[in-house]
C-alpha cells in the first residue's frame, strides 16, 4: 500500500430509459439513455473501454441522445444493443 497509487474517476453513469419514452428517436435516428437515479460513481480509470459523445435532450433534461455517428465502433456498438 505505501507508495502505490490506484487511478480513479468519478463518472456521471447512464442507462437505458424504461417506460414510454422512445429509445430511439425517430426523427434523429439516435438512441437514448438516461441519468441513473443514484448517477454517481467512482471507478478504476483501467475499467473504461471508450467514451462517447452525448447530447442532452432539450425536452427531458435527464435524457441523451447517444451520437452514434462520429465512428464506425460507435455505431456498430449501439447495433448491437437490444433496445
Amino acid at each position: 500500500m505505501g507508495n502505490q497509487t490506484y487511478p480513479v474517476v468519478y463518472v456521471k453513469s447512464y442507462c437505458r430509459p424504461s417506460g414510454q419514452v422512445r429509445r430511439k428517436d425517430k426523427d434523429l435516428g439516435l438512441y437514448r439513455v438516461r441519468v441513473k437515479a443514484d448517477p454517481y460513481e467512482i471507478i478504476s480509470v483501467q475499467s473504461i473501454v471508450r467514451g462517447t459523445l452525448l447530447v442532452q435532450d432539450s425536452d427531458n433534461l435527464d435524457d441523451y441522445f447517444v451520437v452514434d455517428t462520429v465512428d464506425a465502433d460507435m455505431f456498430l456498438r449501439m447495433k448491437s444493443l437490444v433496445y
